[in-house]
């Protein structure tokens, strides 16, 4: 992204966070959690699978920032969730 733009890594990262108010990790990071919940509204795809599908590598990981940014693990979530 950096050398697309011209600029090098933190300039770029400055530069996001000024005109988004986020970090791009944070905004990486809340892309991949709104995959992550329409994914989760098929019930025939293990979270495992939804967690590597969103662009996660690791299963805990996902998880506790899926609760830190729902409120409720993946699976309640999907529960709580009508089906596609």
């Amino acid at each position: 992204m950096a050398a697309h733009a011209g600029m090098n890594r933190p300039a770029v990262c400055t530069f996001f966070r000024r005109h988004t108010g986020k970090t791009l990790i944070e905004a990486v990071n809340a892309r991949r959690i709104s995959v992550a919940k329409n994914l989760l509204r098929r019930k025939d795809l293990p979270i495992q699978h939804v967690c590597f599908l969103s662009g996660f590598n690791d299963v805990p990981y996902f998880s506790r920032l899926f609760k830190r940014t729902e409120g409720i693990m993946p699976k309640e979530y999907r529960r709580r969730e009508p089906c596609h």
